[in-house]
């Protein structure tokens, strides 16, 4: 179970959480949120930066409380994403 789930059910969610550059940002984003007990995933290609994604969420609550965290550890427009 993902960090705060709660309310209204949603299909299986992924947030982006933002985009970094570099190996060891990537590294250190993914640790950072696994550390928080979500879990970080990451797409992209070299010298174009890397998507971070946590999740996937299934309520309302627990993807609103992604983004806010997301937001205040500073990433600037995270977003909801379906795989």
């Amino acid at each position: 179970t993902l960090r705060g789930e709660h309310g209204a059910p949603i299909a299986p969610t992924w947030l982006q959480v933002g985009i970094v550059a570099g190996v060891n940002s990537e590294v250190q984003t993914r640790e950072f949120f696994a550390g928080l007990g979500f879990r970080p995933r990451s797409r992209g290609a070299q010298g174009l930066g890397r998507r971070i994604f946590i999740g996937p969420f299934v309520t309302e609550g627990g993807l609103a409380e992604a983004i806010e965290l997301s937001l205040r550890v500073g990433f600037v427009a995270p977003y909801p994403k379906r795989f």
